[in-house]
């Protein structure tokens, strides 16, 4: 069985057409690098608050 895999990063992007285009490149550079078919990447755009983010121990 495989297991589950949750990265999380940031990217600038903007609107539909920057979010389009970012899960496009993604989920190519997770297929190629770790041999995940494109069926088997989800991504999730969230703008959550700065106090949600650490960093360097503290939060912003």
């Amino acid at each position: 069985m495989r297991g589950a895999c949750q990265p999380r990063l940031t990217a600038g992007y903007t609107g539909a057409t920057g979010r389009i285009q970012f899960s496009a490149a993604l989920t190519g550079l997770v297929g190629e690098s770790l041999d995940v078919p494109p069926e088997r990447v989800y991504i999730e755009f969230a703008s959550p608050a700065r106090h949600l983010f650490g960093f360097k121990g503290g939060t912003f």
